[in-house]
């Protein structure tokens, strides 16, 4: 699983749960939440890793319950040991494929032109050109995974 995810998930959690009493769990939780959705959106920057780094330990130190202490550990802990995850983000990839706005779909040369991934595309970014390698216009592609599922060749892959 992606890492950045995953520290998003727990951040959602914590901001959910906060009681709101203290300004630095309400605000700073609320703030690498916000980090880290534009991580897996594809819109950070470096200066967002580096936000994440000197916000994460200020919330630890400035709230009063157990949950602000702890919520940023998710996210610190993971920038710690997967680096090269959130640096691929920042590049516009998410290395484990997770992120629906940093994935996008191309045909193989094992495409045969069946037709069936254009068939199911509701978004129809893929031409129908029987017995044809298909193309998939990335900028119509809603990143739905029809095509990939219903292709019997398994010639549709994700990058």
């Amino acid at each position: 699983d992606c890492m950045v995810d995953a520290a998003r998930y727990f951040l959602e959690f914590a901001e959910r749960e906060s009681c709101g009493h203290c300004t630095f769990c309400r605000v700073g939780v609320s703030k690498l939440r916000d980090l880290t959705e534009r991580l897996c959106a594809g819109k950070a920057t470096s200066r967002d890793l580096d936000e994440i780094e000197a916000l994460g330990p200020q919330v630890v130190a400035g709230s009063l319950c157990g949950l602000g202490k702890t919520a940023p550990n998710p996210i610190s802990t993971a920038l710690r040991f997967f680096r090269d995850e959130f640096e691929a983000h920042l590049k516009g990839q998410c290395p484990a494929g997770r992120c629906k706005a940093l994935i996008k779909y191309r045909t193989t040369t094992a495409c045969v032109g069946c037709t069936l991934c254009a068939q199911v595309c509701p978004a129809a970014a893929i031409a129908p050109t029987p017995y044809r390698q298909h193309v998939i216009q990335t900028d119509l592609c809603t990143k739905c995974d029809a095509c990939r599922t219903s292709c019997p060749e398994n010639a549709i892959e994700t990058y």
